[in-house]
């Protein structure tokens, strides 16, 4: 508490008092009860579902557009630490909870460049000679924020015991925190989550799960720690009602042939002949690039934007949007959008018809709900193609997923057929039929029985949460970049940041800048973003001639 007091103290001097009057204030829900009662509630059963069950835990599953958001944050009681897995989904869900309860609420995210939105925002309300919603960027990492939008990593210090995680620990203890997603994380992600879970049971915590995607094996798991069905409340959709959600026609083949380039490009003139907004997801951002090149040639008159996180922050925020804005109703005509997984959780898109290369089937039921998304009376609803290319033959073709794990998903999926909702949970239990055995490490500063066994005012290193997680990361800057970085208030840095995986260092020999986060100095040919060519970052091998010779 004193540490929290003395560094908001320091940060805001004499202004410190007027920051204080929004500070550990329960969020106004009258909004989200209001939806509940609207003409259009019936499209979302779990409004009609009693939020009063006095469990203190919640664990829903629930196919996405269900109203899952909406019920998770109608459970809470106190002030609400969201989190989901990608920086995309968090700048969605922000945005969202400010546009629900308006500018003044102390609305904050927080993920590796949380500060990047805000400047696309301000420069959007400019030029629209609008008033753009104000996000006070140094009250990110402070206690006493009525909402919290972030990642599970942020939350990691509680159980690392990482520089930080005393202030924490006081800001979480006795709230309301959801967990949106938690079948996304690889293994050692996954022990993370399970970890945290009993670090805010620890600290008193109502604790909500929201998923579209759960093996039976985990949600058991999940429900044992949380004390049972005596302290959860367990929400599922009956049969009936799942079958309302029928969306996706499956293809695995064209015209009786396995689903190959040929076949891909043919899918693609149609759609595109008709008018229709397409997303195409890959697995690896080189396949993406190269799709995205390919299509910018073979249709030069339509919109086309490439997303996936190896651009500069400011332009990843720009892609964001572009995406979003490519499925509206203000463009006309036929628009592509490429992506990675980027695209796969809380991007409120709902494209036309989809592309993708096989993957996990929790990751492909996340990818599918970019496509027909947007809830219709029934008498409006049609279903949408979504095409799944075989998977590759080779283990590294396929990462970062594991390759039995992707035929798996591959062979479950009907072909030529619906998607019936009501099958899909058969579907990832079969995939997943038991829970794998997770990784043990001993970094974890709570023991079986529930207790720190840190010392008090102590802290461990903050790279303590890399080693384990194995999520090594760096980042680059380009060369014309350099200046402007260098000058830049601490704040602004990460706008012209590119991440970049931890070992791109040892594979590169570039200059280090000296100052922020120490970047690599890529040449400006390495990094593609004008109107000629949006791939980002790119290999060596792939600069294009010009930019070699020039």
């Amino acid at each position: 508490l004193l540490m929290s007091a003395d560094h908001f103290g320091s940060g805001y001097q004499h202004g410190t008092r007027k920051r204080l009057w929004t500070l550990f204030a329960p969020p106004n829900l009258a909004t989200f009860e209001a939806r509940t009662r609207s003409d259009r509630a019936y499209l979302y059963p779990l409004s009609a579902i009693p939020i009063d069950d006095p469990r203190p835990h919640t664990l829903v599953t629930a196919p996405t557009g269900a109203g899952k958001t909406d019920f998770l944050v109608r459970r809470c009681q106190q002030r609400i630490f969201y989190t989901l897995p990608f920086q995309a989904s968090i700048n969605a869900m922000f945005q969202r909870f400010r546009d629900d309860l308006g500018p003044l609420a102390d609305v904050r995210r927080l993920h590796s460049a949380s500060k990047v939105g805000l400047d696309v925002v301000e420069e959007a309300g400019r030029s629209a000679k609008t008033a753009a919603p104000t996000e006070d960027t140094d009250l990110q990492q402070h206690p006493g924020a009525t909402i919290k939008v972030m990642t599970p990593h942020q939350l990691a210090a509680i159980v690392f015991c990482t520089p930080g995680h005393e202030a924490i620990a006081l800001d979480i203890r006795g709230q309301d925190v959801i967990l949106d997603e938690v079948h996304t994380y690889g293994e050692e992600s996954q022990v993370m989550v399970l970890q945290i879970i009993r670090a805010l049971l620890l600290h008193g915590c109502r604790i909500h799960i929201g998923t579209a995607t759960l093996p039976n094996a985990l949600k058991t798991e999940l429900i044992r720690l949380m004390g049972g069905e005596t302290q959860t409340y367990v929400v599922d959709l009956p049969t009936e009602q799942l079958r309302d959600f029928n969306r996706h026609i499956i293809h695995k083949t064209h015209r009786e042939r396995p689903l190959d380039v040929t076949a891909m490009a043919a899918i693609i003139e149609e759609a595109v002949i008709s008018g229709e907004r397409i997303l195409l997801v890959a697995n690896q951002i080189k396949t993406a690039q190269t799709w995205y090149l390919d299509l910018r040639e073979t249709y030069p008159d339509v919109p086309i934007v490439l997303i996936h996180s190896r651009f500069r922050r400011m332009d990843r925020a720009r892609l964001e949007r572009e995406v979003i804005e490519l499925q509206s109703e203000r463009i006309s005509g036929p628009a592509i959008a490429v992506a990675t997984q980027v695209v796969e959780v809380s991007l409120d898109i709902s494209y036309d018809r989809m592309i993708t290369q096989a993957a996990p089937i929790d990751a492909l039921v996340q990818r599918f709900g970019r496509v027909n998304r947007k809830r219709l009376p029934p008498d409006e609803r049609v279903l949408k193609p979504i095409h799944v290319l075989p998977p590759p033959e080779t283990k590294g073709e396929v990462l970062p997923y594991d390759l039995e794990v992707v035929r798996r998903s591959y062979d479950v999926l009907p072909d030529g057929a619906v998607l019936e909702e009501s099958a899909v949970q058969d579907r990832i239990n079969r995939v997943y039929p038991e829970l794998p055995e997770l990784p043990k490490s001993n970094a974890y500063q709570i023991d079986a029985t529930g207790e720190y066994r840190i010392e008090k005012l102590r802290h461990r290193p903050r790279n303590t949460i890399v080693d384990v997680l194995c999520i090594e990361g760096d980042t680059c800057i380009c060369a014309s970049d350099r200046e402007a970085y260098r000058k830049a208030p601490f704040s602004k840095k990460p706008l012209y940041e590119i991440p970049v995986p931890g070992n791109f260092r040892k594979y590169n020999q570039l200059p280090v800048e000296e100052s922020g986060s120490f970047p690599l100095v890529l040449p400006d040919a390495r990094y593609l973003f004008d109107e000629s060519d949006r791939r980002g970052l790119v290999r060596k091998d792939d600069v294009p001639a010009a930019r070699q010779i020039l």
